[in-house]
C-alpha cells in the first residue's frame, strides 16, 4: 500500500541522485506533485493519470538515456582501458 509506495518513491529518488541527473529529479518531482490532488478527491475513471504519467516518463526515459550511453561508451572503450592497473 502506502509503504510499499513510499519506498519505491525514495528508491526512484536515490537512484536520480546517484545518477545525479536533474532531468530524472524533475520528472520524479512532476509525478509527486501531480498525483497529490488526484490522490486526494474521490476515485475516477484512469483519465487524471495522464498529466502525472509526463513525469513517469521524463524519469524512466532519462534512464533509458543514460543507460545507453553508458553502454555505448563501454563499447568505445578497450577493455584493458577499463581495467585496474595491477599493482595501482
Amino acid at each position: 500500500g502506502t509503504v510499499g509506495a513510499a519506498i519505491v518513491l525514495l528508491a526512484m529518488a536515490a537512484l536520480a541522485l546517484l545518477l545525479r541527473s536533474k532531468v530524472m529529479g524533475f520528472g520524479l518531482l512532476w509525478f509527486i506533485v501531480t498525483i497529490t490532488p488526484v490522490a486526494l478527491i474521490t476515485p475516477r475513471p484512469g483519465y487524471v493519470i495522464y498529466v502525472p504519467a509526463v513525469g513517469f516518463g521524463l524519469y524512466f526515459g532519462e534512464f533509458i538515456n543514460i543507460f545507453v550511453q553508458k553502454v555505448a561508451d563501454s563499447k568505445r572503450t578497450p577493455a584493458i582501458a577499463r581495467s585496474r592497473p595491477p599493482f595501482a
